[in-house]
């Protein structure tokens, strides 16, 4: 038997798990009335909506309900289930992950026009949010979700911080190890920048098919991110554009201050280097290429 959520709004018939994390399983469902599939993100019964992790998740709620933009997932609902457990109804990328899509690819890395494409987009929605003063905390291959039609998604937000927030509590110690600026793998207030750090991460990794920082039996990814440097992107694949390489040295600093002054201007690079390929249509391409 399917199971059924309500609000006082609409119906939403769970069809199919399409995944889940430590906080919340995402179900395939469809709004009854109007027959449209979405996304339903139901908190676990394992966490408890008054803790600490359970109020995480309606955090994660309404930040996104105060956003709007292309390449952010759109709310549509929120209720409680029957067991008092909170879900969020959210439009449903069909496609797959950027995470997903790499393990696709021969050794694991994109097309430099491909690569591009997608994290431009990534950033576009990054350069959203950081003008709202919002960090995201968990920028990966993972959280970015492709659409067979083309789009492109920054999702996962049960880390983010508002600038409301961000005075009372620091913004450090938690995330994805492997994607971890330095400020926040030693657990410091962090900003905008630290986003920054953690795409030029995802980017690398989309061009040479692999991280800038891997853990090794002596060393931690974390030690590494926080004192090491990384290998040029062109010493592990020869044919990494040396714009992108550029883009990437400024991203990765170790220093937040010497990092992009603002997300709008990595938007830009990105931007300029498809334009001098000359990729007419960005979501062609994309589209062409996912098929």
């Amino acid at each position: 038997m399917s199971r059924v959520l309500s609000t006082a709004a609409a119906r939403y018939t769970l069809a199919e798990k399409l995944g889940e994390g430590t906080l919340s399983e995402v179900w395939r469902a469809t709004q009854e009335r109007v027959r449209r599939d979405v996304a339903v993100k139901v908190l676990k019964p394992s966490v408890a909506p008054s803790s600490q992790l359970g109020q995480r998740f309606l955090r994660e709620g309404a930040l996104l309900a105060g956003l709007s933009h292309q390449n952010v997932p759109h709310i549509y609902d929120a209720g409680d289930d029957d067991e008092g457990r909170p879900f969020l109804v959210m439009e449903l990328v069909q496609g797959l992950s950027l995470a997903a899509l790499r393990a696709r690819s021969p050794g694991g890395a994109l097309p430099a026009d491909v690569s591009v494409i997608v994290a431009l987009r990534a950033a576009r929605a990054l350069e959203y949010i950081h003008l709202r003063g919002v960090v995201h905390r968990d920028v990966k291959p993972g959280n970015v979700l492709l659409g067979h039609d083309g789009a492109v998604k920054l999702a996962d937000f049960g880390l983010a911080r508002g600038a409301d927030e961000s005075t009372t509590e620091s913004l450090g110690g938690v995330g994805t190890p492997a994607y971890m600026s330095p400020e926040q793998v030693l657990g410091d207030r962090l900003d905008f920048r630290s986003d920054l750090f953690s795409f030029g991460i995802m980017l690398y990794e989309l061009l040479t098919g692999r991280r800038p920082f891997e853990e090794e039996t002596s060393r931690t990814v974390m030690q590494k991110i926080r004192l090491d440097r990384y290998v040029p992107p062109r010493t592990v694949k020869r044919d990494v554009p040396a714009a992108l390489e550029r883009v990437l040295a400024r991203c990765l600093e170790k220093v937040p201050a010497h990092r992009y002054p603002a997300t709008g201007m990595l938007c830009d690079d990105l931007a300029a280097f498809l334009a001098s390929r000359g990729v007419a249509s960005h979501e062609a391409r994309l589209v062409g290429y996912l098929a």
